[in-house]
């Protein structure tokens, strides 16, 4: 289903780690790689998320709050095939700020930002647009959901 999934995770965190584990397999990921989170609350979130980006995607980022829901499986395989040829990200959820606008049967599309980053696929050309174009403590933003949203 994804090429690479990577699971950020702060060191003390075991319990977080082995439940998000868990999410995982339930929709038959098996392969993942664990990010050792960067400390420091939102501005170590940002800085684990690039990090992440710079050792190349498409890569499924998690981070160890992930919950799916229990039809995700499906739900995932529709959206990776109705995605447009051009995309840059895909949530995999979000606490949007806006209604979203429907894309296709499966997809939305985000207009007014979103509140979190637990579950994003990101594209070769998504990962190196935002790589170019932020990096922690850019313009004080610390979230990368707010930067996203601020670029459009």
């Amino acid at each position: 289903m994804f090429e690479k999934v990577v699971i950020i995770n702060l060191k003390n965190r075991v319990l977080r780690l082995d439940q998000t584990l868990d999410e995982c397999y339930k929709i038959g990921i098996t392969q993942v790689i664990r990010f050792e989170a960067i400390p420091g609350g939102e501005s170590g979130c940002a800085k684990s998320h690039y990090e992440v980006l710079k050792s190349g995607a498409p890569v499924l980022v998690l981070e160890d709050d992930v919950i799916f829901a229990r039809n995700a499986k499906t739900i995932i395989r529709r959206a990776l095939k109705e995605l447009p040829n051009d995309w840059d990200l895909l949530y995999l959820g979000a606490n949007v700020k806006e209604p979203a606008k429907r894309y296709s049967n499966t997809l939305y599309r985000i207009t007014g930002g979103t509140h979190c980053t637990h579950a994003i696929y990101w594209s070769e050309k998504g990962a190196k647009r935002m790589l170019e174009n932020w990096y922690p403590g850019k313009d004080d933003i610390h979230q990368i959901d707010h930067w996203l949203y601020t670029i459009g």
